[in-house]
């Protein structure tokens, strides 16, 4: 069984994604199908996604919740479509898709705000979507995009190469909200030829990105065996490099704290944390994603230091908070802040002795993972590595918890069961 209180799915630009570990081994990352299907074939699935010129969606009764029928929002079609388990677009056309799908870039500029990043960002996006569907057809539309991408990081390079290393961490957390990890590394791959041909091998950005494409060996405790002495050169590079702009900076030290904290130096990683906590709201702003980030590493450092209280406030009233603000109520990257939560919250029942608070606990944790399975599922999909992280945790609580019925209909709706059909 797995242990509930595992802290394995992250919010950060590399929180939890470079390094991610399956919560029940690596069976969990099941290669999943298309999910087109015609209003005439409707399955006894839990949601049956259909294509963007079809009638509608239903969400069939699902963990208590009453069957909906309706048309499917423009931001459920642009994540269904983005998941690495998508659903099958008969065609691909990216003004089909609504803007609000990057966020408020008011609150969080390098979103959608018609600059070189946010264009970036876009091209990756439909990159995505048409690697995604696995098909000849979307091959031309694929390359066409990455050379866009990639043209777009070129003028970044030559007029604001410091923006760089926050654009490129918005890449990665936007990407694995999707479980479309793999998609990210290799745009970065194709990145760094790009700006080590720009900038040189030995340049903060080059070395930023190789420390997020590498994989690192482990020890014998699991434990990832990051070069921190890389990491504080770089940080000391992009001061120099880059004197009159803070954020390469403050990446690169986030970086370090982040690998300080996945190689268990936790007390280290905390203070270093709490040291840039502040620095990122006031030079990206309190609703940046590279600040939430921060933010959300350090409440897991908390939590790794004992600190159970100030880490479960920090997600639920800072992080979940100023997620809300910036992305649709329905955005892969709100399910994760909730996920987090409802982490956060086990972890508190787990340590408190008192059965009136510990249930209280327990039950806003089962509430959380609740929705969130429901919303992974429904959008994407159930073989999504993220919808089966959830909806295993989910699952072994219900057990641990002695809901024997809803844990066996909750198993029933397992995606390798014979009982769901997409």
């Amino acid at each position: 069984m797995a242990d509930l209180n595992q802290v394995d799915e992250g919010l950060m630009p590399i929180d939890d994604h470079l390094d991610w570990i399956p919560d029940d081994g690596d069976d969990n990352l099941i290669v999943g199908v298309g999910r087109f299907i015609p209003a005439t074939q409707m399955s006894d699935g839990i949601v049956d996604q259909i294509g963007p010129d079809a009638v509608g969606t239903v969400l069939r009764p699902i963990l208590g919740m009453a069957p909906s029928v309706g048309l499917p929002s423009s931001i459920d079609i642009f994540n269904a479509s983005m998941s690495s388990t998508p659903i099958i677009l008969p065609e691909f056309n990216p003004h089909s898709f609504d803007v609000n799908h990057l966020g408020n870039n008011g609150m969080c500029p390098q979103l959608r705000d018609q600059t070189d990043s946010a264009w970036f960002l876009t091209h990756c996006i439909y990159r995505c979507i048409c690697l995604s569907q696995d098909s000849d057809r979307f091959e031309g539309d694929a390359a066409y995009f990455l050379e866009a991408a990639v043209q777009n990081f070129r003028n970044m390079l030559q007029h604001s190469p410091g923006e760089c290393f926050t654009t490129l961490s918005n890449l990665v957390t936007l990407f694995e909200c999707y479980g479309q990890r793999a998609v990210a590394m290799d745009i970065l791959k194709h990145l760094r030829r790009v700006t080590t041909g720009h900038r040189g091998a030995d340049d903060p950005l080059t070395e930023t990105i190789g420390f997020m494409t590498a994989i690192p060996t482990r020890d014998r405790e699991g434990k990832p065996q990051h070069n921190l002495d890389n990491l504080e050169k770089i940080c000391r590079e992009a001061s120099k490099v880059f004197p009159e702009d803070e954020r390469p900076a403050l990446t690169a030290r986030f970086n370090l704290a982040w690998a300080n904290l996945e190689m268990g130096h936790f007390h280290r990683a905390r203070d270093m944390l709490v040291g840039l906590r502040f620095p990122c709201e006031q030079r990206f702003g309190a609703n940046h994603m590279q600040t939430i980030s921060c933010i959300a590493t350090l409440a897991r450092a908390l939590l790794h230091c004992g600190q159970l209280d100030s880490a479960e406030c920090l997600i639920r009233e800072v992080v979940c908070v100023r997620v809300r603000e910036i992305f649709p109520k329905d955005h892969p990257y709100l399910w994760e802040a909730m996920n987090r939560h409802a982490i956060f919250l086990l972890k508190l029942a787990s340590a408190d002795e008192s059965q009136p608070q510990r249930d209280d606990y327990v039950q806003h944790a089962e509430i959380l993972l609740r929705e969130v399975v429901v919303n992974r599922y429904r959008v994407l999909g159930p073989t999504n590595e993220r919808s089966t992280s959830s909806f295993r945790r989910l699952r072994d609580l219900l057990q641990q918890e002695g809901k024997d019925v809803d844990a066996r209909d909750l198993i029933g709706l397992d995606p390798r069961s014979a009982h769901t059909h997409w």
